[in-house]
């Protein structure tokens, strides 16, 4: 069964249709149902238009080619377009109204509006590269850009510059300018850049100079340093100050020295040089001297820096010092301390001396022994004892035997001490154990290095 119909333009409803069959007689086929029902869809909608957009400035879509189905009824189109809201201060914004009136071949009419809303969302964007934070000396601030800016749709964006100092541009105070760009295109979309200058409170020194110096005690101080001030808000007032400072727990001390400038704003700004006066160290002296040298004095041994009016102590060590004179005779071998010390003046000076006395310089020989010739042991102290002197210094040992006039033996000792003051063995002549009057015999054997030994002849007396 075929339907004949006309396929128009114009978007219409669906619409059914009834079938009645009737003297219709076939034996293959049985008729339950002599009737039959259908529907016609329209194949005609807005979806052949472009829809209603809203868009920015430079992204307006193209007019589309409309086409319709019209299966064998053609049809006419008329196209226009209407552009409205450019006749105020800002043209970027805007409508465009597309109309679209199609005719077909039965004459039915179709129109169709589109609307564009054109808008304008995006911010201008400057041209040239922004100026950065920066902080400049009072002389070197510069002068400020000249930046331009563009927009996708404004093509007459307008840059507005604004500047804020704060402090009254003193350079004596330092002081911050704040610049600040802004480009507004106009639908009000705007977008701006701040560049801040610092200017630090300008208070210079030219002159440099050395703000600690550090001499020994007894070097030339230095000269006060010339400095100079510039800067500020000029005509600067200088005020300068010295003093000593002392130290406590050290005899070290400071020259402080001080500057105090205030310039015509009452900026002020104070300068400081510290010298550091450092004591001399103590020195350590070490002088070798034999028993036998002749005294020295101790102050040619002192460094030439050091003051001569001080005063020597023996420290340690049996001796005593005539002055500063050291003499080494009769003295024990060993080490003896003798401290030195200057405190009377601005500086002070110490030195330890240790005085090695040696037996380097003493002769140790057979004929360097003298023995007694003579012993009165009277107790008046003088020839008390036999005595064995010239070698003190040369650690003999000695083995003493004292014979009498037929040869007996009347006195021995195997490590000598002159300690033998006549006395004899049990059963000898005298009184109290003391031999009597008269010359007798000695041998002397040095027992611990290879001498011969020595003998002669002594006369014990008893007045």
């Amino acid at each position: 069964i075929t339907v004949p119909i006309i396929d128009d333009i114009i978007i219409e409803t669906t619409e059914s249709f009834t079938v009645n069959l009737s003297n219709i007689s076939i034996n293959l086929i049985p008729i339950i149902t002599p009737q039959a029902t259908g529907n016609i869809i329209d194949n005609d909608s807005d979806d052949d238009f472009p829809s209603d957009a809203t868009v920015s400035c430079d992204d307006i879509p193209e007019v589309p080619i409309i086409s319709l189905d019209g299966t064998n009824c053609n049809y006419s189109e008329i196209f226009e377009e209407t552009i409205t809201g450019q006749d105020d201060e800002c043209a970027t914004e805007y409508f465009i109204n597309r109309t679209w009136t199609m005719t077909d071949c039965v004459g039915n009419i179709r129109v169709y509006t589109q609307q564009i809303i054109v808008e304008d969302t995006v911010a201008p964007t400057f041209v040239e590269e922004l100026p950065q934070d920066i902080t400049v000396q009072c002389n070197e601030v510069p002068e400020a850009a000249e930046l331009t800016a563009i927009d996708n749709c404004d093509q007459n964006v307008e840059v507005v510059f604004t500047e804020t100092v704060t402090n009254d541009a003193n350079c004596a105070l330092g002081y911050v300018i704040n610049r600040t760009w802004t480009a507004t295109d106009c639908a009000g979309n705007s977008t701006s850049h701040t560049q801040t200058l610092t200017i630090p409170i300008e208070f210079v020194t030219f002159s440099t100079y050395d703000e600690e110096v550090t001499i020994m005690c007894g070097d030339e101080i230095p000269e006060v340093p010339n400095i100079e001030f510039e800067g500020g808000c000029g005509s600067h007032q200088v005020v300068f100050g010295e003093e000593i400072r002392l130290s406590d727990d050290t005899e070290d001390y400071m020259i402080i020295r001080s500057w105090e400038a205030t310039d015509a704003c009452n900026n002020v700004e104070n300068l400081e040089q510290i010298i550091f006066v450092m004591q001399p160290d103590k020195e350590t002296v070490t002088i070798d001297i034999c028993v036998e040298d002749s005294s020295i004095d101790l102050i040619s041994y002192l460094p030439s820096s050091f003051e001569t009016d001080g005063t020597f102590t023996v420290v340690s060590g049996n001796t005593e010092l005539n002055g500063s004179f050291f003499n080494p005779a009769n003295l024990e071998i060993g080490e003896y301390l003798i401290s030195y010390g200057d405190t009377d003046s601005e500086c002070k000076y110490y030195a330890d001396f240790t005085i090695v006395v040696n037996k380097d310089c003493v002769p140790c020989g057979r004929e360097q022994i003298i023995p007694s010739n003579t012993v009165t042991a009277n107790g008046d102290g003088i020839n008390d004892f036999f005595t064995i002197t010239g070698v003190e210094y040369c650690d003999f040992k000695f083995d003493l035997m004292i014979f009498n006039r037929w040869g007996s033996k009347v006195y021995q000792s195997q490590d000598y001490k002159n300690d033998w003051g006549g006395t004899g063995p049990k059963g000898s002549f005298g009184g109290a154990g003391m031999l009597p009057a008269g010359t007798y015999y000695y041998i002397i054997n040095i027992t611990n290095k290879n001498i011969e030994p020595l003998n002669g002849y002594i006369y014990l007396g008893t007045k």
